[in-house]
């Protein structure tokens, strides 16, 4: 598990949440994620926030090849709203610097689910 500070903290208020809290609805939201079974698990990773250590997400990333090449999907679960994202993260050339895609924000696990059924 891959653990990231995030000085960007817009918006993301936990409330009164606790560490206990916070696992079971991340626990809660990924077991209902339906992937392709061509998407290979790479790994997991949560993002905190730099002034007070507050768990701001945590996300599954997944490798697979598009005609483009490889590229690497992330599903979030970001904690303060419990709703979900879909972010891309690809390479046009070989040590090229990659570029980020936020493809989907702000949707329920179900919403992520259609979309990832429909556009993968």
């Amino acid at each position: 598990m891959t653990q990231i500070t995030s000085k960007y903290a817009y918006g993301r208020q936990i409330g009164n949440k606790t560490a206990k809290e916070i696992e079971l609805l991340t626990n809660s939201f990924f077991s209902k994620l339906i992937v392709p079974s061509h998407w290979q698990y790479s790994s997991y990773q949560d993002i905190y926030n730099t002034s007070d250590k507050a768990h701001l997400s945590s996300g599954h990333i997944f490798k697979t090849t598009k005609d483009t090449g490889t590229i690497y999907i992330k599903i979030v679960f970001i904690i303060a709203p419990e709703r979900g994202a879909i972010c891309e993260k690809t390479f046009d050339d070989i040590g090229s610097r990659p570029k980020y895609k936020t493809v989907i924000s702000n949707k329920t696990i179900e919403e992520i689910n259609e979309y990832i059924r429909l556009n993968y």
